[in-house]
Order: structure tokens, then sequence, then C-alpha cells
């Protein structure tokens, strides 16, 4: 950030199912920080946050922000939200409430970055309107690459029927699991 250049940020159990460019860019044109969320539309996932996904433009503000995040995780957030990582408790009980006024945190609706729980293929299979799926809430290492690949298999499949997408003309065998643990 300090070098003036956008910083994305995203836990290793998340694919991209679009270019999330255009969207992202918009993004951080109005915002210091986009997050992720766990559940809800546009508003409601305001008081969702959560930090598998985020960027920050590279911006004074951004710079400050993150600063203070840094900061804050490295001293213990005891009896915010027990089994929450350090980052997340202290960016969403401490630094969301206490810096509201100062910056413009905005969290992207769970239709635009969905998890195991929210992410929604739609009639047609496509996912339509999601940039990005995490395997949050499912259960171990091997649920959660079952179910991303579901995902990635069941939006193939669907663009192919469709005639759309990278590789229009060919479906794939649907080799995965439908059936996840969640933690």
């Amino acid at each position: 950030l300090k070098a003036r250049i956008p910083v994305v940020m995203l836990d290793s159990d998340t694919v991209f199912l679009s270019d999330p460019t255009e969207a992202w860019t918009s993004a951080l044109e109005k915002y210091d920080v986009v997050v992720s969320s766990d559940v809800g539309n546009e508003f409601e996932a305001q008081g969702n946050m959560n930090t598998k996904l985020v960027i920050f433009p590279a911006t004074t503000r951004s710079v400050s922000l993150c600063e203070r995040w840094l900061e804050g995780e490295s001293r213990l957030v005891s009896k915010v939200n027990y089994g929450e990582f350090p980052e997340q408790s202290y960016f969403n009980y401490v630094l969301v409430p206490t810096t509201a006024g100062e910056f413009h945190i905005h969290a992207m609706s769970t239709v635009e970055s969905g998890n195991f729980i929210t992410a929604n293929a739609g009639d047609d299979g496509t996912f339509p309107g999601a940039h990005t799926v995490t395997a949050s809430y499912c259960g171990d290492a091997r649920d959660k690459e079952q179910f991303l690949q579901h995902v990635l298999e069941t939006k193939h499949n669907a663009e192919a029927a469709l005639g759309i997408g990278p590789d229009a003309t060919t479906a794939i065998p649907l080799r995965s699991a439908t059936d996840f643990d969640h933690d």
C-alpha cells in the first residue's frame, strides 16, 4: 500500500467465478477498504463483514486504516467473539465501530462474494453476479476442496449448456461430491 499499489488479500479457499476488475475498480474509487461478508444483501452485509477477502485502494486513508488494523490485531482480543481469528474479531468488533465516521468501509453482498452457505447457482447454474466463492463454513480441507470443485464444475457445465464461457462446447463430468460437512 505504501508503494501506492492496491492490495487484494484473500483466503486460499477462494475461487474466482468471473472477472471482478470493473466492480472492484468502481468500489475502490468509493471506499477505503472493501471486504467480503458472511450473509446478506448489500445493506445487510454491512453488519456481517468477513475478512476472507479484503481489498485496499492505494490511498493515504487506506494505509492509515491498514496500520490501525495491524496494530490492533497484534493485541489480544478476548471475549469479543470466541473462536474467530484475531484479525477478524478486531476488524469487525473494534476497528469498524470505532472508525465508522472516519473511514468508508464496505462489505460486498453475498451475491458478489458467496460462501458455502450463501453461494447461489441461480436458475441457470452460472452463479449470476458472483465474482468469488469461498468455502467458509465448510468442514475440513477435503470438504472445502470438494465444494469448490463442485461450484466450478456446476458453473462450467451450465455455461457449456448455454453455449457461453471459455470452453462452451465441452461439458465435463460432474465428479465432485455434493454432500459437504460444515463447521
